[in-house]
């Protein structure tokens, strides 16, 4: 069975499907290509109650081949220029890049992004052959993390380990900045007397 699937907007970017299934014989086999072009994230926003403003694109060009439930994939996608900011959260999330390089079974990726004033890394990789298992490391210099009257600026250098099995996080997370305001103090409050510095 031959198919194929096209997608083209001025605004949104471009997105096309080319497939073959073979019925012939269990298990089902399937090759194909998906490609990409800058496809815009901001086509999304819409979709995202939580989300004030979406920015970036997508750029793939991805060949799979293989077992239907198993396929291999071969190829590149990359997320260019994104931004995220929340309607409940005050800072953004700005210049994000992702790249995620595909190998058969497994795939690795890598990011680069700001929020606040902050910039922040993140490697890994994924092994999808057959349990999902998924490594990452996320290293940032004072990104700033803000909710309701809590503000903080956060330097993490983390290695996080996930499987069907298991959940790992090692590694240290500094707070080099933190301010909490208090919005109201109890009635039996007592303020500090004037000897105390």
């Amino acid at each position: 069975i031959n198919s194929s699937f096209s997608f083209d907007s001025t605004e949104a970017g471009q997105v096309s499907l080319s497939s073959k299934l073979d019925l012939a014989n269990q298990p089902y086999q399937h090759q194909g290509n998906i490609t990409v072009s800058d496809f815009a994230i901001s086509y999304f926003a819409s979709f995202i109650t939580a989300v004030k403003k979406l920015r970036g694109d997508i750029n793939a060009n991805i060949a799979f081949e293989g077992p239907l439930d198993k396929p291999s994939l071969q190829g590149e996608l990359s997320i260019t220029e994104g931004a995220v900011v929340l309607k409940e959260y005050p800072l953004r999330l700005t210049e994000y890049n992702q790249k995620v390089i595909f190998n058969g079974s497994k795939a690795d990726f890598s990011a680069q992004f700001t929020l606040g004033d902050g910039m922040g890394i993140i490697n890994g990789d994924v092994d999808f052959a057959d349990a999902l298992i998924v490594n990452t490391t996320v290293v940032g210099d004072k990104l700033d993390i803000a909710y309701e009257t809590y503000q903080f600026k956060v330097s993490p250098d983390v290695n996080i380990t996930l499987s069907s099995e298991l959940l790992s996080v090692s590694g240290k997370v500094e707070v080099p900045y933190a301010r909490v305001k208090i919005k109201s103090l109890p009635a039996n409050a007592k303020s500090p007397t004037q000897d105390i510095v």
